[in-house]
């Protein structure tokens, strides 16, 4: 019997395969907009200089919004999670508890860069990790797990991996494991 971790990396590569429906590419195409839009607003703000100082550089796999320096993966990912985060202007989904699955965008924008992924890989790969995030979220049941002591963005240590899969052609396998590591240190 597939564990849990198996049984969603199997959804996810499933899902990989199927053509994106215009209108939800659309959709993650507004998105990233947004994102990028709050990551920009941001980009100045103290916390946002110093994840920058933090990680960049002259070279890198990938750019840090709002500035020249470029970083690998993980660090642009980082400083840009804090410039979307610094306005708070960032999207939400109602459901048990605080969920904001445009947390999943910075990653997927470094890893699609970093690998030349088409646009419409992108928008798959954001589309996928809202799906994991939300579906996570409205999951949880009652009480929620704000209510047990976890964090709601302890659902982005499954989206962002299940997001990313695609970009860096994980097959299910891979997958499965790359949740399993991202869920032993992910949760907040």
């Amino acid at each position: 019997m597939p564990t849990v971790l198996e049984r969603m990396a199997g959804l996810v590569t499933t899902a990989q395969r199927e053509p994106l429906p215009p209108e939800v590419a659309h959709e993650a195409g507004r998105r990233l907009l947004d994102a990028v839009g709050c990551m920009l607003g941001g980009s100045e703000s103290g916390p946002a200089r110093s994840a920058r100082a933090a990680v960049g550089g002259t070279s890198g796999a990938a750019t840090i919004i709002g500035d020249r320096q470029r970083s690998d993966v993980a660090g642009a990912a980082l400083a840009n999670s804090t410039a979307l985060r610094y306005l708070d202007y960032v999207d939400g989904h109602p459901g048990p508890y605080p969920c904001h699955p445009c947390f999943v965008i910075p990653a997927m924008l470094a890893v699609a860069e970093s690998t030349g992924a088409a646009g419409v890989d992108l928008a798959r790969a954001i589309a996928l990790g809202y799906e994991i995030d939300i579906r996570m979220q409205l999951g949880c049941g009652d009480p929620d797990i704000t209510a047990r002591g976890w964090s709601g963005s302890t659902n982005l240590a499954f989206a962002v991996p299940a997001g990313a899969a695609g970009l860096l052609g994980l097959d299910e396998t891979a997958l499965a494991h790359a949740l399993a590591i991202s869920a032993v240190h992910g949760p907040a």
